[in-house]
């Protein structure tokens, strides 16, 4: 009878909020199979600054809406896309002989956190370490140890030039003392949702850099169409 009642729940709910697919809106499933296309590529370096930045995704209109969804609304389903992404992305940017690594996400700024009501990367991360407690024999952890130290703008609209400048000295490490040892012998992955000119990604090693941390590589979910193009 429970059971029976869940069907039928679920039946009404499909009349009521009918399934569309997240990247192009149309009726049928969650991904339609041409939005799922975008989702298929292997693994690939995007850039070297000098560290290896891996992505999947090329940055779309339909790839950007699943983006918007599990960054501004938090969509479950377009944050598991993410972190399924992300997750091939590890297999790629790890070397086999690491025992641990570390996931340093990109830090949001206060004002999007504050009206997200999270930080937008941390859920994701968390289903990637799951993902890959099964897959890996190297332990991943999230360490929220980057934090913004100055104001920057908006990056969207700005030319290349324009980021690099807005993006310079823009991070500083939070790290524990005691904390310290374990970071220094252990890997870093830099991991961001988007990889447009890679001045967020090379502001936060230098930061990184700094405190003596190994960045092995980054991981973007997708990146720009001129670093991964379009099948």
């Amino acid at each position: 009878m429970r059971q029976f009642i869940t069907d039928v729940v679920k039946g009404l709910t499909s009349l009521i909020y009918p399934t569309q697919c997240l990247g192009c809106y149309k009726g049928g499933s969650s991904l339609c199979d041409d939005c799922a296309l975008y989702w298929t590529y292997q693994p690939s370096i995007v850039q070297k600054i000098p560290f290896p930045i891996y992505a999947i995704a090329p940055y779309s209109i339909e790839v950007s809406r699943v983006v918007l969804l599990a960054k501004e609304n938090g969509n479950v389903q377009a944050q598991s896309m993410l972190a399924t992404a992300i997750a091939q992305l590890l297999a790629s940017a790890t070397p086999q002989n690491f025992k641990e690594c570390f996931l340093v996400p990109i830090p949001s700024k206060r004002s999007s956190i504050r009206r997200r009501g999270e930080k937008f990367l941390i859920p994701i991360l968390s289903e990637v370490t799951k993902i890959m407690s099964s897959k890996s024999e190297t332990h991943y952890s999230v360490a929220e140890i980057l934090e913004i130290q100055r104001s920057v703008r908006d990056q969207s609209g700005l030319t290349s030039k324009e980021r690099v400048a807005n993006m310079k000295s823009a991070y500083r490490v939070k790290l524990p003392v005691k904390s310290e040892k374990n970071f220094a012998a252990n890997p870093v992955i830099i991991v961001d949702d988007v990889i447009t000119t890679g001045s967020t990604m090379a502001s936060a090693y230098r930061a990184l850099k700094e405190r003596n941390l190994t960045v092995i590589a980054g991981a973007a979910a997708c990146a720009s169409p001129a670093r991964i193009p379009i099948r």
